[in-house]
């Protein structure tokens, strides 16, 4: 998980660690077998693979000018 998008949502920091130490605690480090236990910060992870690249210098996911391709129109942002 990239830190930086936590640092810009810090609510969703907060809810993380909420979560983390309804469920785990702070006692002890979670585990896989406590996934099904963390729906929010799996929901965390998985946006957060959603919107990472998962290449080296990453795929542009918007136009910058208004374009149609195959068929599709594509508004630029």
């Amino acid at each position: 998980m990239d830190v930086s998008y936590l640092a810009i949502y810090p609510e969703v920091q907060r809810k993380v660690q909420e979560e983390l130490d309804d469920v785990i605690g702070r006692d002890k480090l979670p585990t896989l077998q406590d996934e099904q236990n963390l729906p929010y910060l799996c929901a965390v992870i998985y946006e957060t693979i959603r919107f990472s690249s998962m290449s080296l210098f990453g795929v542009p996911h918007a136009t910058k000018c208004d374009t149609i391709i195959e068929g599709y129109y594509v508004p630029a942002v």
